[in-house]
């Protein structure tokens, strides 16, 4: 038997996108700064990002269905802080 999860609000949906961004930005400063030398630091630090990734594009991909139901939602990229 298969459970459908529960819907997201668009506040909540729209809330998640932003801190997504948030942390993407935050990830990208840490690699900038890691020291090469530490190889174990930059390699987590590549793995949040590649979830990071996944996350942001899963987020995108169902806010883009939403929006395209209604005429009053602003455009994805004016979420992104």
């Amino acid at each position: 038997m298969t459970q459908t999860a529960p819907a997201l609000t668009v506040a909540t949906l729209m809330t998640a996108i932003r801190a997504v961004s948030r942390e993407a930005r935050r990830l990208h400063r840490l690699r900038a700064d890691a020291d090469e030398r530490d190889e174990d630091r930059v390699i987590a630090i590549e793995d949040e990002l590649m979830a990071n990734a996944t996350a942001a594009a899963e987020l995108r991909g169902h806010y883009e269905a939403l929006q395209r139901q209604s005429d009053n939602l602003p455009l994805y990229h004016k979420l992104l802080d």
